[in-house]
């Protein structure tokens, strides 16, 4: 508020005419003070004003009465798509391979052999020559008859082809034999024998014999490879060798069981009454015999018709346990019953599509035999007309099988025994799909070209099967869509957060007695609703309160159904009421009966957890803020049907029927602004005020009393407390104001960002002046007499930069706010209200510092804050018909707080007929600042008094820099100062006229220093009304507060450079005496 001293010419001229000069040598000047009136505030404060108008209400019943009333919509959450999707399913494809035993892991081999076997007869009954009877011959030779048979037949190898297969586990065929393979006189599979006689007597020997090759088991009969017989043919002597008899074993057979061979002798017997003459040598009978097995490579077996060829559990079957769908994580761990959308319905493209034998799962068999492959879904049952989900095949060696996909659109999904829709209480649940997978040989009547002998089937085993024994099958399963879905549900709401900002600020310590909070849910969702409800409060100095409440909605039985639930809050706790099932959009209410008792369709109360607040106790820490916290979950047997909601409001009535347990400090959103002080009014304000005193009156219509601090700030910035919670709110606004280009908004050189802070420091002036890179103080602070310890300063804090202080706050006075002088009775309505307002009239002094801030350069901003006592204090005498002041009070519209203050400067009438001489003030960079080489800054200053600033008057200035340690502003040697301006530039708007509004301002580009940074940069500006040289002993000079630093480009900034505690140079500006 500009201010002219129009009072003093006038003083002036009734000094001239009242004054006798007849004595001149005697004369004094007579001295005297006038006083000069600036009104600071003259504002009246309703309640009703204090707050957002959208939260305090009139009450309906009332209009008198005001309270709190917010309310507003919970975020409706719809059953969609996403909600009735089943994520589809990949399972492992299966790949079995069946380990077939080799020729090697069946019998040793190879099997050969080539020996002698002599049998000779020992007769120790007889002697040489001794001629006996042929009934003693015959009598001998029986035992040795039977000995040799003993002897054979004598094994040669084991075969066993069953318990081989037995042990890899192949149960589904019978091996029926080895078939030994090889050219027909193959020397590496044969067998030959070749007997000889010899020294029988006369009429007795061996006529022939038998040589047999042959496998035998205890389940098998025998079988011959090979037989031998040798004789003696028309040789009449009793001494004889047969021809050698060789057996190629190409396709003979070896079976399962043991390779023998066997001699079978045919003796010739004397008569009885014959004479044997014994001879010189005893009978001998020799067996010369071979065998080689070394290539059987082909097995023969028999299939077992309909036998099963893997256990099924090898396939892993879709599981529901895992599912989530999607983008809301909801889970169905386990499917009562459900019906799949229809193809118009459809949302995914790829969805209710099984895919048999999809790319990279191919269907198909190695195995050189037919294998019967079925599987079946049995959950999923077809409409009318359409087949079930399933796959057939015979699968055939080297035959390829197409992928073959089958829609399951309008499928219904139930339990393997077919049931449907059950009630909600059946427990018959389907965690994983019911797979039926057959995988075996096919039936005795199977008849195909490719197997003309089945169930009899060849094959090699003379080593690895190449390709293995193996088939392969794999599906997929597409993501599922159910048009309604019977299921146990895990299934989260996105929480959401509701912010109801402009609450009274302030008000901590508040108690609310008709406070109620209601939060009405309207449920369509057949499925148990659990809501987890999170209400907190945040006042201004950082207090929150959080009120938990978990509550279970009900749900309705029948489709298109709702249901209403209200969770209610007051001062009786947390209440629960449940309402009957509606059709229409609105339910019906509660009700009162004849007795006034409310009746609704249920009610109930909701548990509290242990130590939880109370609504009351929320909005008793005077929140400045309110959030609602709402998450809701489907958690057990639901059905969920497309185009169900669950929508929800909430209103909050507060009637301002309040207690006052503590303090209560509030903050009035309007200031009071007090313009620039024209030049010459500020100094003589400055120079020759003797004092200056500030009379206030309040009158008081509010039910409490308590004080009044009148602040003061250089920014419109008035937080109602320093904790985190409420400088953060200012940041953001802060912020908020810098994105959207509000000007004057960042206070600052620097953008306000969301990662900067807002801090409030007091009694910290030794730090904030000392340079060192801490803090920039030039935006606030121009001399460094201008900071004070009784004053706190706003900093704007920047991550890894110098801090910036934004604006101080200062109380200039603090006056009693008298409490009411009268009450109306309880009985009112409403009750405790103000009937007669109380008042006040004080007058303090202003002080030094105070005056000093009060007449600073810049506007100034005045707000008052208030602070109510506690309701249960009185203060003095009561004089009212309560004859004490009431516990609990109302407030109303009516309710208002009055104030008018003004500030008297008595000032002295030496000077003030002088002009104040003319000023520069430096702005930017004023010291601390850290420059770059190359940046584009406007240097900025302050053009004060007439010919500087008198628009018929031509303006020019000069900018100087300097890198001594402590310059002086007009030395013997002013080349300590270098120009940067290039002489003196103009100073104004008109175009090329140096006549005008002075524009204060100069584009600067930052030259580099000699070295990495010159950290001792000065800045000096001299302005005049002539372009002449500039003479800093004639001109209107100013230089920086301090040094600032110049830095290289790509060079980092270092605090520790910054930290030498360079020296504050006095400044000595002409006409300012700070």
């Amino acid at each position: 508020m500009k201010r002219s001293l129009p009072i003093v010419p006038f003083f002036l001229l009734a000094l001239h005419l009242s004054c006798d000069f007849q004595n001149p040598s005697d004369f004094e000047v007579p001295k005297w003070n006038i006083n000069l009136t600036i009104p600071l505030l003259d504002a009246k404060y309703a309640f009703a004003e204090i707050v957002d108008g959208e939260i305090i209400q009139i009450d309906s019943t009332d209009s008198s009465t005001i309270q709190i009333e917010f309310g507003g919509e919970l975020t409706e959450e719809t059953i969609g798509r996403e909600y009735l999707t089943v994520p589809g399913a990949s399972p492992d494809a299966v790949n079995q391979e069946i380990p077939v035993p080799t020729i090697g892991e069946i019998i040793t081999l190879p099997i050969e052999l080539d020996t002698s076997i002599s049998l000779p007869l020992e007769f120790s009954l007889f002697s040489e020559g001794q001629t006996i009877r042929g009934s003693d011959w015959n009598f001998a030779i029986s035992p040795l008859e039977a000995e040799i048979n003993d002897k054979f037949p004598i094994e040669l190898a084991d075969v066993p082809l069953n318990s081989a297969f037995e042990s890899a586990e192949i149960t589904f065929l019978s091996p029926k034999k080895i078939v030994i393979t090889g050219d027909v006189d193959d020397q590496n599979n044969k067998f030959s024998s070749q007997i000889s006689i010899s020294d029988f007597p006369e009429n007795t020997g061996i006529e022939s014999a038998e040589v047999r090759l042959f496998t035998v088991s205890e389940s098998t009969a025998e079988t011959d490879l090979a037989l031998h017989t040798h004789d003696k043919g028309s040789d009449p002597s009793n001494s004889w060798t047969s021809a050698e008899q060789i057996t190629f074993l190409k396709d003979s057979l070896l079976v399962d069981g043991t390779l023998k061979f066997s001699l079978l002798l045919f003796w010739k017997k004397p008569d009885a009454i014959d004479e044997i003459i014994i001879g010189e040598n005893d009978p001998t009978i020799a067996l010369d015999f071979g065998i080689s097995i070394t290539n059987p490579d082909s097995l023969v077996v028999e299939m077992k018709p309909g036998e099963s060829m893997i256990d099924p559990s090898v396939f892993e079957s879709p599981s529901f346990s895992a599912n989530s769908s999607g983008e809301q994580e909801c889970g169905a761990n386990a499917v009562y019953s459900g019906r799949m959308v229809g193809l118009e319905q459809k949302a995914y493209g790829a969805s209710n599509k099984f895919t048999f034998g999809p790319d990279g799962k191919e269907i198909n068999s190695t195995l050189p035999f037919p294998v019967d492959f079925k599987m079946a879904f049995k959950n999923f049952h077809p409409p009318a007309g359409e087949d079930s989900v399933k796959y057939e095949a015979i699968l055939k060696k080297g035959v390829t099988y197409e992928k073959q996909t089958i829609e399951i659109n309008e499928y219904e999904f139930k339990d393997k025994l077919g049931r449907y829709n059950e009630t909600q209480d059946d427990p018959t649940a389907v965690e994983e799909f019911d797979v039926d997978l057959q995988v075996k040989t096919p039936g005795a009547d199977y008849s195909d070209p490719q197997y003309p002998s089945y169930p009899e089937i060849g094959f090699s085993i003379s080593g690895p099967q190449n390709p293995p024994w193996s088939f392969g099958f794999g599906l997929e399963v597409g993501t599922m869509e159910f048009e309604s879905l019977t299921a146990k549900v895990e299934c989260p709401f996105p929480a959401v957060e509701n912010n109801i900002s402009g609450m009274p600020t302030g008000f901590t310590g508040m108690t609310f007695g008709g406070i109620s909070l209601e939060i009405i849910m309207i449920n369509q969702i057949r499925a148990p609703v659990d809501m987890d409800l999170k209400i907190k409060g945040f006042s201004p100095s950082g207090e929150s309160v959080e009120i938990p409440v978990i509550a279970r909605i009900e749900s309705p039985l029948i489709q298109g159904d709702s249901i209403k639930t209200i969770i209610r809050l007051d001062k009786m706790g947390t209440t629960l009421i449940h309402y009957k099932p509606f059709i229409t959009e609105n339910p019906d209410t509660c009700r009162y009966d004849l007795d006034e008792e409310l009746i609704c369709d249920g009610w109930e109360d909701v548990p509290m957890p242990e130590n939880s607040k109370t609504i009351i106790q929320l909005l008793a820490i005077g929140p400045e803020t309110i959030m609602v916290d709402a998450a809701a979950a489907i958690d057990g047997k639901s059905t969920l049907d497309i185009g169900a909601k669950i929508r929800g409001s909430f209103q909050l009535i507060a009637p301002f029927e309040i207690s006052v347990d503590s303090l209560l400090t509030f903050i009035p959103n309007q200031s009071s602004i007090i313009d620039e002080w024209q030049h010459d009014t500020r100094q003589k304000l400055r120079n020759f005020v003797n004092e200056a005193l500030i009379t206030s009156s309040v009158k008081n219509s509010f039910p409490i009393g308590g004080d009044i601090s009148v602040l003061m700030s250089n920014r419109d910035i008035f937080p109602a407390g320093s904790s985190d919670s409420t400088l953060v709110t200012w940041r953001d606004s802060l912020v908020k104001d810098t994105k959207n280009g509000v000007k004057d908004a960042t206070f600052s050189p620097t953008k306000w960002k969301a990662e900067h802070t807002l801090e409030v420091v007091t009694n910290k002036c030794d730090d904030l002046m000392k340079n060192d890179g801490s803090y920039y103080v030039s935006y606030v602070i121009y001399d460094k007499n201008g900071c004070s310890d009784s004053t706190a300063y706003l900093v704007q804090q920047v991550p890894g930069a110098t801090d910036t202080v934004i604006s101080y706050i200062d109380t200039l006075i603090k006056i009693i706010l008298p409490s009411p002088k009268d009450y109306y009775p309880e009985s009112n309505a409403p009750p405790y209200a103000v009937k007669l307002p109380g008042e006040q009239t004080s007058t303090s002094g202003l002080d030094s510092s105070k005056m000093h801030l009060l007449t600073d350069i810049g506007k100034h901003y005045i707000r008052p804050s208030i602070t109510l006592r506690k309701t249960s204090e009185t203060v003095g005498e009561v004089d009212h018909s309560l004859g004490q002041d009431p516990s609990t009070v109302s407030f109303s519209l009516e309710d208002t707080i009055s104030m008018q203050s003004y500030i008297v400067f008595q000032l002295q009438t030496e000077g003030l007929s002088e002009k104040a001489q003319d000023e520069i003030v430096i702005t930017y960079p004023n010291g601390g600042e850290t420059l770059e080489t190359g940046d584009k800054k406007d240097v900025e200053w302050k053009s004060l008094g007439t010919n500087l600033t008198d628009k018929d008057s031509e303006k020019f200035v000069e900018l100087f820099i300097s890198n001594e340690t402590e310059p002086e502003q007009c030395p013997s040697n002013d080349e300590i100062w270098t120009s940067i301006s290039g002489g003196k530039i103009n100073n104004a708007h008109t175009g090329g006229e140096a006549t005008g509004t002075p524009i204060d301002i100069w584009k600067w580009t930052v030259p580099e220093p000699d070295g990495a940074e010159a950290d001792t940069v000065w800045l000096r500006i001299c302005g005049s009304n002539s372009d002449g040289a500039s003479d800093c002993t004639k001109d209107i000079c100013d230089m920086s507060r301090s040094w600032f630093t110049i830095k290289k480009e790509g060079i980092a900034n270092s605090l520790s450079d910054l930290n030498r505690g360079r020296p504050k140079k006095k400044r000595a500006s002409k006409g300012r005496e700070y």
